[in-house]
């Protein structure tokens, strides 16, 4: 048996009760801001993934969402804090939803609240009251007040959505950006290449053709759908770009170039996905070069 008067016993209760509501609710706006979270990263994401987005953008898109998310959540707990409910307003919401109680336990709370009156009577009579207001509280179902099912659905929804991103990562995963790009989209970390040319840095003579081939490191299902494009530049020259066509025999992308006349540094990127490879050097000799070297080794034959 409690040893506390019926007025202190009211107010533990009341104070429990209030502090399992303000749990439940830092618990459900959490959730609701980090569903923002997911939702803004997911959409940068999926902008980063189909357009390329500059880190410029990146950064900005960044900065946005995460000061966003952020502004919400701290403006929701300090409006929390300030606007905590009174007694008589706790009182008033667990009458709403049993109003079998008959608004019992809003009598006691206007009462614990009143001056206290000088008639023994009507102090025992405020005594029995608060005493069967507290008895009631006592067994009556919170649950519904605190509203798990709301805070439920926050959490699938957030659970909902990180699948969302998940299944885009599956489905597009031969042109989805790495983490750092959308998480870290500051850093410039070193390139991580997916494409390698066999024999890719060579010596020729001009005139000649040169056939090479550009395949994947890792053999992809999604091979066929990238769109691949040669890039190369000679000394003081632009930027020249080719389409590369996927061969299904050889699993592999063709390069041909004919009649090549100067050097050149060549690589390959993707217009739909983060594939790329190094940098590789094609270095061409004239054709003196070519007699002077075929001279020197005739030579050498000759004296051996």
């Amino acid at each position: 048996m409690s040893t506390l008067s019926p007025q202190s016993e009211l107010q533990q209760l009341l104070q429990s009760l209030r502090r399992r509501w303000q749990r439940w609710l830092i618990l459900r706006t959490c959730l609701q801001s980090l569903c923002i979270l997911l939702a803004g990263l997911g959409l940068l994401w999926v902008a980063d993934t189909f357009y390329f987005l500059s880190p410029s953008v990146r950064n900005i898109s960044f900065l946005l969402i995460m000061a966003t998310c952020g502004i919400w959540l701290v403006q929701r707990l300090l409006n929390l804090q300030h606007h905590s409910p009174t007694d008589s307003q706790l009182a008033a919401l667990i009458e709403e939803k049993h109003p079998e109680l008959d608004e019992l336990l809003l009598a006691a709370v206007d009462y614990q609240q009143s001056e206290s009156t000088h008639s023994r009577l009507e102090q025992q009579l405020q005594q029995s009251l608060i005493r069967k207001a507290v008895g009631k509280l006592q067994h009556i179902d919170i649950r519904p007040l605190l509203r798990p099912i709301r805070t439920l659905r926050v959490g699938i929804s957030c659970l909902l959505l990180l699948m969302g991103i998940l299944l885009f990562l599956a489905i597009f995963s031969y042109r989805t950006a790495p983490w750092h790009r959308v998480l870290a989209p500051w850093s410039t970390p070193a390139p991580n290449h997916t494409i390698q040319v066999e024999a890719g840095a060579q010596l020729v003579y001009v005139g000649d053709s040169l056939s090479l081939t550009a395949k994947l490191l890792e053999e992809s299902a999604h091979a066929p759908q990238l769109d691949l494009q040669l890039n190369w530049q000679s000394v003081d020259s632009p930027v020249h770009t080719l389409p590369l066509i996927f061969d299904s025999e050889t699993k592999s992308f063709p390069i041909q170039w004919d009649n090549i006349d100067s050097s050149r540094e060549y690589w390959i990127t993707s217009r739909n996905s983060f594939d790329s490879s190094p940098r590789y050097e094609l270095e061409v000799v004239s054709a003196c070069t070519r007699i002077g070297f075929n001279d020197h080794y005739s030579s050498q034959l000759h004296s051996a």
